[in-house]
C-alpha cells in the first residue's frame, strides 16, 4: 500500500475512534442504550448526519457542538499514528485503539457528568477480560484485577475517612468524597486489562498525573479566593486513571 493511502487510513481509523468517543460521551449518559444522538444542552434528538458531518448544530436549539468534540477527534487522528508507530503490529494496534476509545469514553463521562456509568463499567469488564487474557494471560490478568480493586477500596475508604474530618471544620471548602465507588470499580477493571504488576505501574502514574495538576489547580483556585472557590476543589480521577492505564497498556510487552 502506498504511504499517503497508509496515513489516510490512520486518520480515517483516528477520527472514526474520535466520532465514537464523542458520541458515547455526548448520548449514553442520557440515553443509557444506543440510540440516535442527542444534544447536550437541550436533549433532544439529532440526525447522524447532522451530528457527525454538517452542520453539526442541534435543530432544537440551535445550539452549535463544542469545540471540545472537534478537538478530540483531532487527537485521535494524532492518537492513531502514533499508535501505529509505538506497536507497529495490527492485532496491537486493533487492540490498544479500542483500548484507549474506551479510556477515552470514561473520561469524557467522568469529566462531564462525574460519574462512571453501569453501562460502561459492564463493558469495560468484557474488553479487559480479553484484552489481559490475550495480552498477559489468564493468571496475570486476574491477580492484576483483584489488586486493582484491592487497592482502590482502601483507598475510597481512606478517603472517606479524610471527607469526615473534614466535615468536622466548620469553614471546609468542600466535603464531597474525593474518590467515588465508580473509581474503584474502573481501577478493578484496569487491572483486569493491565495485568499484575502493570496495574501497580499506572496507579503510579495516575497518582503523579494527579498531585502535579492537582496542586496546580489548588494554587490557581487559592489566587481566586476563598468565596470563589467554594464546592469547586473536587478534581475527577478518572482522567487520570485512564491516563496512566494508556501510558501501561502501550509501554507494556505481551508475554
Amino acid at each position: 500500500m502506498d504511504s499517503w493511502l497508509f496515513f489516510l487510513a490512520l486518520t480515517i481509523i483516528g477520527w472514526i475512534s474520535g466520532i465514537i468517543v464523542n458520541y458515547i460521551s455526548e448520548t449514553i449518559p442520557y440515553t443509557r442504550s444506543i440510540r440516535r444522538p442527542v444534544c447536550e444542552e437541550c436533549g433532544e434528538s439529532q440526525g447522524w448526519y447532522e451530528f457527525l458531518i454538517w452542520p453539526r448544530k442541534c435543530h432544537s436549539c440551535g445550539v452549535q457542538r463544542r469545540l471540545s468534540a472537534i478537538l478530540v477527534e483531532n487527537f485521535y487522528v494524532i492518537l492513531s499514528i502514533f499508535i501505529w508507530f509505538q506497536s507497529g503490529d495490527i492485532w496491537k494496534y486493533s487492540l490498544t485503539m479500542i483500548v484507549v476509545i474506551y479510556l477515552g469514553a470514561v473520561t469524557l463521562i467522568d469529566i462531564k457528568h462525574k460519574v462512571v456509568l453501569h453501562e460502561t463499567s459492564a463493558f469495560g469488564v468484557i474488553l479487559a477480560a480479553y484484552a489481559g487474557y490475550t495480552t498477559f494471560g489468564l493468571k496475570l490478568s486476574i491477580v492484576g484485577g483483584l489488586a486493582g480493586f484491592a487497592i482502590m477500596i482502601l483507598i475510597y475508604f481512606g478517603s472517606m475517612g479524610v471527607v469526615k474530618l473534614l466535615e468536622s471544620w466548620k469553614d471546609s471548602i468542600s466535603n464531597d468524597p474525593p474518590i467515588g465507588f465508580g473509581d474503584v470499580i474502573l481501577t478493578g477493571i484496569l487491572g483486569l486489562m493491565l495485568g499484575w504488576p502493570g496495574i501497580t505501574f499506572a496507579l503510579f502514574v495516575s497518582a503523579y498525573a494527579g498531585c502535579f495538576l492537582g496542586i496546580i489547580y489548588a494554587l490557581a483556585l487559592a489566587r481566586r479566593g476563598k468565596e470563589k472557590v467554594k464546592g469547586q476543589l473536587t478534581l475527577p480521577f478518572v482522567p487520570f486513571l485512564a491516563f496512566g492505564a494508556a501510558i501501561a497498556f502501550m509501554l507494556m510487552k505481551p508475554i
